[in-house]
């Protein structure tokens, strides 16, 4: 056995606590867990890609190990270790305007140097999508990775504590509320994991403003369980920015506040079309402040 495991066993205050019958157990569902893997043809392979930066005065981290049991049985590594873009030992916080102005393109280059030409190559042909960091990031790592490329978003859930899809509970719908007409800006909220009340969109853009919102029936985090969800976010994503650019010119202005899961957030900016939707003005919520803006997603 590995090291890190033969000292568990081996450091056990008495034998009864590893029994014969549970490390022969064990071993089993190692073995069968390695022919899964190893019996995997080339459609079933996934690049794990893990992307993960401080949010607030938090560090954070995804193991790889969490990673590949999400991702089983219908998708297997396609490589022993994880691509990782991940910022860390940063003298500033994500409540710095300092962090906006480097963490995205830091995210950028990354994303260039590691994905991209990999993708473009066809090295890689599917990633499975791991992500921790404030949500504008995720967004604007969405838009990297974009609509076309084959991807599979993945979210932390903290009941039952795992990142595979738990696949119970209800499914989420969601609905859309549109805004007043005539107006070249308008704000669009993102109403999923908390409500977000007119007053503090209004408060961070102003009053000639046409409110949209994408909203959940429930607010609340914890609220996406179903891989489908995602699918049907996706969906109304799309067609709310389709009908947005319709009602108010390709030339409004646009400025996004999410209260959404990470989930969401990645995929939002995949949804998000650089021909086909205005720019988007992304706002994060920060303490003591309000809403802030952090990034733009446009055309890089």
């Amino acid at each position: 056995m590995c090291d890190a495991h033969h000292r568990v066993i081996d450091g056990a205050t008495t034998w009864q606590e590893y029994p014969e019958d549970l490390l022969l157990e064990m071993k089993r569902e190692h073995e069968e867990w390695v022919e899964t893997v190893l019996s995997a043809g080339p459609d079933s392979r996934s690049h794990v890609l893990q992307f993960s930066a401080p949010i607030g005065p938090n560090e954070t981290a995804v193991p790889f190990d969490d990673c590949v049991h999400a991702i089983l049985p219908v998708k297997t590594p396609a490589e022993r270790r994880a691509v990782e873009i991940k910022v860390k030992g940063m003298h500033f916080k994500d409540s710095d305007p300092t962090y906006w102005t480097v963490q995205p393109e830091v995210l950028r280059n990354h994303f260039t140097q590691m994905i991209q030409g990999r993708f473009e190559s066809g090295d890689i042909r599917h990633i499975s999508v791991f992500g921790l960091a404030p949500i504008p990031l995720l967004m604007e790592l969405g838009r990297l990775i974009s609509d076309i490329s084959d991807a599979d978003i993945f979210e932390r859930h903290r009941e039952p504590a795992q990142w595979a899809w738990p696949e119970d509970g209800a499914e989420v719908n969601f609905s859309y509320l549109k805004g007043i007409q005539g107006p070249k800006r308008v704000a669009l909220k993102l109403s999923i994991t908390s409500h977000i009340s007119d007053e503090r969109v209004v408060a961070a853009v102003g009053n000639d403003v046409s409110i949209w919102e994408i909203r959940s029936e429930i607010q609340k985090h914890g609220v996406i369980r179903h891989k489908s969800d995602l699918s049907r976010y996706r969906t109304i994503v799309r067609s709310t920015l389709d009908e947005i650019k319709n009602e108010h010119g390709m030339d409004v202005e646009v400025s996004v506040f999410p209260a959404i899961p990470v989930s969401c957030a990645v995929e939002f900016g995949r949804v998000w079309q650089p021909k086909a939707h205005p720019d988007l003005e992304v706002y994060d919520q920060a303490k003591d402040q309000g809403f802030v803006h952090r990034i733009t997603l446009a055309t890089s």
